[in-house]
């Protein structure tokens, strides 16, 4: 007989919950499962693998999951899973809520997911949620969060996903760009690198539309910052390449 494992949230809530919050919550908490145990790596049939509501219990908001196949089978090590995950969770708001300093990977659809999951109880200032794991009918609190620690975690995944922010693509006008390194060359397509800091700290492979306009550019290549406009090519958010389509004036910075 394989043991049951459940995943029991709780919400003790004062205020009506809105059903599209809970609904988000709920729907939050199963994607960062899924993406859970797609990094673990420790579960077969990973696309098969999600979160179901096994029961929903009187009280305030008592949810029991489980982790089941698709077509509705349990695993050992699909329990195995529930008790990583809950360890997991309790990690993510220890650190979210200043009580630890160990950060463990969270990209960006993950503290959307940790910022989301605790928004009905960021809503009502009396609430409170519990989150447990029940193994064979014994219970483990994992954690609670209180209205205030939801908004403190809420209030550093913001400033995260800020810092986060992607670079712009595409077409940008006027922004100021300065050599990294410059081929003297007019023919050389390889070994321009500029940096535009607006969009990236870091140097990057640039071409230009017309030879004339690099050949404006090399008359005193580090002397120089440009005002230009640029196209920005980007791969996973990181720009790779930019296109020099216009100069529209140059910054004395040799005296900098």
């Amino acid at each position: 007989m394989i043991n049951e494992t459940k995943l029991t949230i709780e919400i003790q809530n004062r205020q009506p919950v809105e059903l599209l919050d809970l609904t988000n919550s709920f729907m939050s908490l199963a994607d960062e499962y899924r993406r859970f145990v797609q990094v673990q790596g420790t579960v077969t049939c990973l696309d098969d693998v999600r979160l179901y509501i096994k029961e929903i219990r009187s009280g305030s908001i008592i949810t029991d999951l489980v982790a089941l196949s698709a077509a509705g089978l349990p695993f050992a090590e699909h329990a195995v899973t529930i008790l990583d995950f809950s360890k997991y969770m309790k990690m993510a708001y220890a650190f979210l809520t200043g009580k630890s300093n160990d950060r463990p990977p969270m990209a960006k659809p993950n503290l959307i997911n940790l910022m989301r999951f605790v928004d009905p109880v960021a809503r009502d200032n009396a609430s409170q949620m519990n989150i447990s794991t029940i193994v064979n009918g014994d219970l483990n609190l994992v954690l609670n969060i209180g209205a205030l620690e939801a908004n403190a975690a809420q209030n550093v995944v913001g400033r995260e996903l800020k810092a986060m922010k992607e670079p712009p693509s595409g077409f940008q006008e006027q922004v100021v760009l300065y050599w990294y390194q410059a081929r003297n060359d007019l023919a050389a397509t390889t070994g321009d690198r500029a940096i535009i800091e607006s969009i990236h700290v870091g140097a990057v492979k640039t071409i230009f539309g017309l030879p004339e306009l690099k050949a404006k550019m090399l008359l005193d290549p580090f002397s120089y910052a440009y005002l230009v406009d640029v196209f920005v090519e980007t791969v996973g958010g990181r720009p790779v390449l930019y296109k020099i389509s216009a100069i529209h004036d140059k910054i004395d910075i040799s005296a900098a």
